[in-house]
């Protein structure tokens, strides 16, 4: 789907150099199902690879060999995560955007329908968001308050809140312990939490 940005979808079995543009380097990497996103050095982000559900964020749903800039609308991204079919983002701001496959609401915005460019999540805390994974079919959030939020996918319990649907919003996962959450890790049908000792 042209996931090593060289632009060709010819497969590789050495490694080969992803052109970001004049003057661009890379500040942080994700790879996801089909996907790869990297935050520049401008803080802008770009993603290139299989874009089916959006997952690009370039407001289409054409896969690209090279990479393309995801439609953040001017704002700075700290980091960024790379699920399946779908990508979310930390802000400068420390709010969250997300955007691609919605099906299982894996990108938290209220609805199941895909996003081709980002929209912000509605976190339910005052507190500001500091790690964040997007996994295969829902994403986890963790805050500077300890709290930890999870949304998407939930058959086999990852979203941590206690029961098995689905949700496609955030939802508190209740942590028994008073450390603060220091990371957080999605695998493809399981959630962890890093925890300050």
């Amino acid at each position: 789907f042209g996931q090593l940005g060289d632009g060709t979808t010819v497969e590789r079995t050495t490694p080969v150099s992803v052109d970001l543009g004049e003057g661009k380097s890379a500040l942080g990497i994700s790879s996801g199902g089909s996907h790869t996103c990297a935050v520049l050095n401008d803080r802008s982000v770009k993603c290139w690879g299989q874009n089916s559900n959006g997952q690009l964020g370039d407001e289409t749903t054409t896969d690209r060999s090279a990479p393309v800039h995801t439609a953040m609308n001017g704002e700075d991204v700290l980091s960024v995560s790379a699920g399946s079919y779908h990508t979310c983002a930390i802000m400068e701001g420390r709010s969250v955007m997300c955007w691609g496959d919605n099906w299982n609401g894996q990108v938290g915005d209220g609805t199941n329908a895909d996003r081709s460019s980002p929209v912000e999540i509605e976190i339910p805390s005052n507190s500001s968001a500091v790690s964040l994974d997007a996994g295969a079919m829902h994403t986890c959030l963790g805050m500077n308050d300890g709290s930890m939020f999870c949304w998407g996918y939930n058959a086999y319990g990852q979203l941590g809140n206690g029961g098995y649907s689905n949700s496609n919003s955030p939802r508190t996962v209740p942590l028994s312990s008073n450390q603060l959450l220091t990371s957080v890790q999605v695998g493809l049908f399981h959630s962890c939490a890093l925890l300050d000792s």
